[in-house]
């Protein structure tokens, strides 16, 4: 059984449907036509889908079906999760919801918190995942390590050991000494952009967030181009 509502953010006007996710009451907005994208909001206090994403979700739909969720505890879905480290538990939650509403493979737009889901999905059930778009996600390896094995159970670090700390996917010019250049690009990995503080070596106090806007922004310029010219 699903009930909805109404609730208008900007133009916008959504409504937020509810589903049973494995015995949890979760609120989703489902919106646009296309290959499906999931967006997963992060973890912070009052954090929900919409309150991540509502200045996304318009342009997004106009070309794909964007499916906005609230992960258990946060917006309007209850505080049900099974027990367990929590990375893999949103994970399995997640998979389950995709399960409910019928989606076979998805995009994944994953901040913080939500980066963490996306890539335990994409670890532990890779034929589901198209694409990943990770922002300042938690919980991932330190750049310069391999990737976890199979046999390892594809165990995800500690949220904040790498991205979000300084220095952890440098920027600069030279590949031998630098993960991104000037862009925020992977050298080795050209559709992999990192904008936050992990591409800086420093920063100061001034209000870096503001900094991290503007590496975003120069990044996602870039990208676009480099779309348009089937570059990426």
């Amino acid at each position: 059984m699903t009930r909805s509502f109404q609730l208008r953010e900007n133009v916008l006007e959504l409504k937020g449907k509810f589903v049973d996710v494995a015995g949890t009451n979760t609120r989703y907005y489902d919106l646009g036509e296309g290959e499906p994208t999931i967006l997963i909001h992060g973890g912070g206090p009052g954090a929900s889908g919409v309150s991540n994403y509502r200045k996304n979700i318009e342009p997004l739909s106009a070309r794909r079906r964007v499916i906005v969720i609230d992960l258990p505890g946060f917006g309007e879905t209850e505080g049900k999760l099974k027990d367990g480290p929590v990375f893999p538990a949103m994970g399995d939650f997640v998979r389950d919801f995709m399960d409910v509403i019928g989606i076979k493979k998805a995009s994944f737009v994953g901040n913080s918190m939500g980066g963490a889901t996306s890539l335990m999905v994409a670890l532990r059930t890779p034929e589901r995942v198209n694409k990943l778009v990770l922002m300042g996600t938690g919980g991932s390896q330190p750049i310069f390590s391999p990737m976890p094995t199979k046999e390892q159970g594809y165990n995800i670090s500690t949220g904040g050991q790498i991205i979000h700390e300084l220095g952890g996917a440098r920027m600069g010019n030279d590949p031998k000494s630098s993960v991104v250049n000037a862009n925020c690009q992977a050298h080795e990995c050209k559709n992999l952009f990192i904008t936050d503080g992990a591409c800086m070596a420093s920063t100061a106090c001034q209000n870096p967030s503001i900094t991290y806007m503007a590496l975003t922004a120069r990044a996602a310029a870039y990208a676009v181009d480099a779309m348009k010219r089937n570059e990426l």
